[in-house]
Formats: C-alpha cells, sequence, structure tokens
C-alpha cells in the first residue's frame, strides 16, 4: 500500500465512521506516523497512547507494531506481514485478535488488559517466546485451549524459555494445568495463571 492509498483509506474510514475518540492532535500524530512508516520504509508503526479507535491497514514490511493504551476494538489483519516480531496491543478494547497465521518471525505478542475470549491458532510461531494475555476475559476452555496450543508449539519444536501471562482469566482446568506442567517442566518456560 503506498501513501496514497493509506490516506484514501483513512478518508473513507472517516467518512463512513467518523472521528470518534481521536483528537486533533492524536490524528495529527497517527497521520505522521504512517507517513514515516510509508514514506521511509521504517519497519516500525507506534502508535501508542494516543486514544485511536480505528487503524488503516498496515505495510507489509513492519517488524514492530506497538498500538497499546488505545481504544481499539478491532486490528487489521496482520497475517500478511511476514517480517513481524513484536506485537503490542495491550490496555484496549480488542474482542477478537487477528489470525497470525504464517508469522515465523514473531516472538512476542502482548493482548493484556482487553476483551478477548478466544485467541487465534499459535501453529507455526516457532519463535515465539512471550505471550501476554492476562486480564481478558478468557473463560476456563479458552485458557485450556492457550495452553494447550503453546505447549503443542513448544514440544512441536518451537522456542524454549519462552513467557506466558494468563492470569486476571478464569483458572485452568486440569487439561490446562497439565499443559502448563509441562512447558515449566520440561521447556523452561514461565507460565502464569490463576
Amino acid at each position: 500500500m503506498n501513501f496514497q492509498e493509506l490516506i484514501d483509506s483513512i478518508d473513507a474510514y472517516i467518512k463512513t465512521n467518523g472521528v470518534r475518540g481521536i483528537t486533533g492532535e492524536g490524528l495529527n500524530a497517527i497521520l505522521k506516523n504512517i507517513a514515516n512508516v510509508c514514506m521511509t520504509g521504517h519497519p516500525v508503526f507506534y502508535a501508542a497512547a494516543m486514544d485511536l479507535t480505528f487503524l488503516p491497514s498496515f505495510p507489509a514490511y513492519l517488524q514492530r507494531i506497538i498500538v497499546s493504551n488505545n481504544q481499539l476494538s478491532v486490528l487489521p489483519p496482520v497475517s500478511g506481514i511476514p517480517a513481524l516480531a513484536i506485537l503490542y496491543c495491550d490496555t484496549n478494547q480488542l474482542t477478537v485478535f487477528p489470525s497470525v497465521t504464517g508469522l515465523t518471525s514473531l516472538k512476542e505478542i502482548t493482548v493484556s488488559a482487553n476483551q478477548l475470549t478466544s485467541f487465534p491458532s499459535l501453529a507455526g510461531l516457532n519463535s515465539l517466546v512471550k505471550l501476554e494475555l492476562q486480564n481478558n476475559l478468557f473463560n476456563q476452555a479458552g485458557i485450556d485451549n492457550i495452553l494447550v496450543d503453546v505447549d503443542n508449539l513448544v514440544s512441536g519444536g518451537g522456542a524454549t524459555g519462552g513467557v506466558l501471562k494468563l492470569d486476571g482469566n478464569t483458572a485452568p482446568s486440569s487439561t490446562g494445568i497439565a499443559a502448563k506442567n509441562d512447558l515449566v517442566s520440561n521447556y523452561g518456560w514461565t507460565v502464569i495463571t490463576d
């Protein structure tokens, strides 16, 4: 996506949805950031603490996306960003998280303090060493699914010695506890649950 396509995307969104929750200064700051990313090919998109309620599509060459402390309820797709290594989206209002399929460079995902009840598959993310999902709305089955998914990822050749934070959600069942114990005992992961 070139700069003009990005501006057209933002303009279409604003015409359809308005600009709720973005102050003039916040909008100006994100447009400058987007312009910098698009025009310079800079691999970092940083738009934290700007009270943003939407984001346009991300360029495919990004390595880091940091959009914590906003009012986002949705993230644009990220699965088409092959070099993405860091994705921080803490303290927003996300209810759904986009697919991370194919993001083999992804090392860190933080999505704490949102409203998630499920999380996409982590299959193939063998570089993942940090997953923070604390203080969301996961029920026991959701927590179990995440623990089993991470355990399957790591036991199948994923990175050892990582960190998984799930506290502030429902406690895992015996199935989740077994996966947690395997991660801790056999793969050196730090796993925090309720």
